[in-house]
């Protein structure tokens, strides 16, 4: 310890002195997270504290430590700061005063770089100043990316061309960047790529005014022009011709790269290419769209997912008139996804229902199934919907049994005070059934020899009609749930929409 010291805590109550000069040419444009390495090791100078290092300063200012690191690569190439250590890493800051005086009397970079820096002058004309960052930063193009002066120059001139004098440096920087990585090293060499860049960025301006923006475009947009071009392969007309397609939705770069990639993915590069993909893809929304109208979607833009799923359907044989068909169900049950509309294929699909005249047909006996079962649940009391499985007994009493509706109703008149109404009348009619009865009448002998009647007496007055049984409390009991296609829907008539329009001589 030094024979005179600050106590620990002076560090936290004293100042460190920042230069107005720093302020003005250095802070202003520097990255925010930059200048707070730059203040932080400054305090440093003045309080040095012996354990701090690059990962210390990372955990106190709460950033990476691989930004402070870059963070003093910066520093170092503006002038300000000298690394001298590796192991561990040791800085020292330079004086701004002293470094002003340098750079005044022609030293350092700036007297290395005099014929450059009167280029440079003579390209700006006097219409624009270049500061101490900026100069550091061209000098980095030549010393740190290995660019020849002359191509720098060249690169300027271009900037200047394509964005005025007062082009922005991070778009230099980014080009610069580009050009190194991309092996540039002679004038002849720049000027062709040059010469690309000016023909790329008309190209994207051409883009942009297709888009319906007349401004210039970003260095993200020229990056994503370049990757549709030189990766992808497609050309300027194919382009455009795929700019029909963002009136859709919101006309921007990024939605028009959309459409592309689809393209891209297909193999589709050129115009004509393109123009007949695009005339594909509406054509197979198209049936997509149809269905949305029918669901109450109008309007609605068809998803990849939908247009993939109904192509599916109609590859498997569905015609678009069965589509049509299983969407109003769908729509008048409330759905209004093709999830739905998928649920009434399969349940169709699954009793060989495969157009739409088998739909129509199927949906009419549905109808007279759903009247006649609800005769027959006045009859026995029961308060219920008719479903898929009521259906199915209806259809072995009737069509395979061969009982009339009169001997229906007349079982569930018998059946009325039963918890489970509808199993006590399949087992009253499969009696029947074995027994040969098939009448009113002879059901009617049957039930009253079953209760010790004469034969021929009737427990009803003669020509009276049978009256369905009041439901008592114990009559009612819970009901089973039903699957959306067996629904109240399938009994009304999904064309009554279409009929009306047809009569008023419009659409439906």
């Amino acid at each position: 310890m030094p024979f005179c010291a600050f106590g620990d805590s002076y560090a936290l109550f004293d100042c460190t002195p920042v230069e107005n000069f720093f302020l003005q040419e250095y802070m202003l444009r520097a990255p925010g997270n930059y200048v707070k390495v730059y203040l932080y090791g400054l305090m440093q100078c003045y309080h040095p504290q012996e354990a701090m290092s690059l990962a210390r300063m990372a955990r106190d200012m709460g950033i990476d430590e691989e930004e402070v690191f870059q963070a003093f690569q910066y520093w170092e190439r503006m002038g300000l700061t000298r690394r001298v250590a590796d192991n561990p890493a040791q800085y020292v800051f330079k004086n701004l005063k002293h470094s002003l005086l340098m750079s005044a009397g022609g030293g350092e970079n700036l007297y290395q770089y005099k014929e450059f820096n009167q280029m440079l002058h003579a390209l700006l004309s006097g219409k624009r100043k270049l500061y101490d960052q900026d100069y550091r930063r061209i000098y980095e193009w030549i010393e740190t990316l290995a660019l020849p002066e002359d191509v720098v120059i060249l690169l300027i001139r271009h900037c200047i061309d394509q964005y005025g004098v007062r082009f922005s440096f991070e778009k230099a920087d980014a080009l610069a960047r580009d050009w190194a990585e991309r092996g540039v090293r002679t004038m002849e060499e720049a000027e062709e790529l040059a010469q690309h860049t000016r023909q790329q960025l008309a190209d994207v301006k051409k883009v942009l005014r297709r888009l319906g923006q007349r401004r210039e475009p970003s260095l993200d947009e020229q990056t994503l022009y370049h990757t549709w071009t030189a990766q992808w392969g497609f050309t300027l007309p194919a382009i455009l011709e795929a700019c029909r397609e963002t009136t859709k939705g919101t006309p921007t770069m990024a939605y028009l790269g959309g459409i592309l990639q689809r393209q891209h993915k297909l193999g589709l590069h050129g115009a004509s290419e393109v123009a007949d993909g695009l005339a594909a893809e509406a054509r197979a929304a198209e049936p997509v769209k149809a269905l949305y109208r029918i669901l109450g979607r109008r309007g609605a833009a068809p998803t990849d997912e939908d247009v993939r799923r109904v192509q599916a359907w109609l590859d498997a044989g569905a015609t678009p008139e069965l589509l049509d068909i299983a969407a109003r169900v769908a729509h008048r049950n409330g759905g209004d996804t093709l999830d739905a509309v998928g649920q009434r294929l399969d349940a169709w699909r699954q009793k060989g229902l495969t157009t739409r005249g088998q739909v129509d047909a199927y949906l009419d006996q549905v109808r007279r199934d759903n009247a006649q079962l609800t005769e027959i649940y006045e009859a026995c009391g029961a308060a219920q919907r008719a479903g898929a499985a009521d259906r199915a007994l209806l259809a072995t009493w009737r069509d395979q049994w061969g009982m009339p509706q009169d001997v229906l109703l007349l079982a569930a008149q018998a059946a009325a005070h039963a918890q489970a109404k509808l199993p006590f009348m399949d087992k009253i009619l499969a009696d029947w059934h074995r027994a040969g009865i098939h009448t009113l009448a002879a059901a009617q002998a049957e039930r009253q020899a079953r209760r010790g009647m004469p034969a021929g007496a009737s427990s009803a007055p003669a020509g009276a009609a049978l009256r369905p049984v009041r439901e008592v409390a114990q009559h009612r009991y819970p009901q089973r749930d039903y699957a959306p296609e067996e629904l109240d829907a399938l009994v009304f008539d999904i064309w009554q929409d279409v009929k009306e329009a047809e009569k008023e001589g419009g659409a439906p």
